[in-house]
């Protein structure tokens, strides 16, 4: 979930979002976790991509230029 500033950082809708936090908190089985943490988890869990995905040739553009 991406929680923009300017959307939700208002008084009128942090309670909320604190409602919904503590909501999610109560089940437990929640993982809160950074964008980060995220995508490691599917890195181990699922296969790399073809070499001619646009993720990979954008990633070989941007490790030949300097």
């Amino acid at each position: 979930m991406r929680l923009h500033p300017e959307i939700i950082g208002t008084a009128g809708r942090i309670g909320v979002l604190r409602d919904l936090f503590a909501t999610m908190r109560a089940y437990g089985d929640v993982w809160f976790a950074t964008g980060a943490q995220a995508a490691s988890w599917w890195r181990e869990r699922y296969h790399a991509n073809e070499p001619g995905h646009p993720v990979e040739v954008f990633e070989r553009h941007r490790n030949t230029v300097v």
